[in-house]
């Protein structure tokens, strides 16, 4: 009775951290290869709302190149830009930058309160909270940051930044409170646990059963 107590309890403790596992949150990146000039938001923005993207992957920190401070060339692949991100990416691997639109998008978990935004960006981006802009540079630019404030309520906030890099030099970071947004910000949707909680008490039911049998054997 022993052991079988031990493997259902053990059973319901894999069950408790597999429903902690499967909340696990993070952001989505969309990338386009346009194959030709994008100059504009507005054009940026028609991409993406017109065309499949060209490749997809999983965002943990938006800050690309990762951990650089200046822009750099654009010649350089797409894999190279996302760095570790670029494990998860599906489509296109050796696609050059110039010519590109990305889309990252997600849920943030930002407490109430009055928040600094800031995108840096080489060459222009667009941001909104919620479905409404925040922030955002329309044309081309050497890399430059633009800043804003939003004041939360508490409540989940979805975000969607979309970025276009059109030719040379590109960059990108996305800062919330001065610190890069990473999937650490991301907001969990709590899962519901009661498909653990009968094997658990079903172990404690055996173990009380076992307890009164001892008893009466005595």
């Amino acid at each position: 009775m022993i052991h079988f107590f031990t493997r259902v309890t053990a059973a319901a403790i894999l069950a408790l951290s597999v429903s902690n596992a499967a909340s696990a949150a993070s952001f989505l990146g969309e990338f386009w290869d346009v194959r030709g000039s994008v100059t504009s938001l507005s054009s940026a923005q028609r991409i993406v709302s017109r065309q499949a993207p060209t490749a997809t992957f999983t965002s943990t920190a938006v800050d690309y190149f990762p951990g650089r401070t200046q822009s750099q060339s654009d010649f350089h692949t797409l894999t190279r830009f996302l760095g570790r991100d670029a494990a998860s990416l599906s489509g296109a691997q050796n696609t050059r930058l110039m010519g590109s639109v990305f889309r990252f998008s997600g849920t943030l978990d930002l407490a109430a309160g009055t928040h600094s935004i800031a995108v840096g960006s080489d060459d222009g981006f667009g941001l909104s909270f919620n479905g409404a802009s925040i922030a955002s540079y329309s044309g081309l630019r050497n890399f430059g940051t633009t800043r804003t404030t939003f004041t939360s309520t508490g409540a989940p906030v979805d975000f969607d930044l979309v970025f276009f890099e059109n030719t040379g030099l590109t960059g990108l970071e996305f800062r919330i409170d001065n610190t890069i947004v990473t999937d650490a910000m991301a907001y969990t949707t709590p899962v519901p646990l009661p498909a653990a909680l009968p094997l658990l008490a079903g172990a404690m039911a055996s173990l009380g059963l076992m307890r009164r049998r001892r008893t009466r054997s005595a």
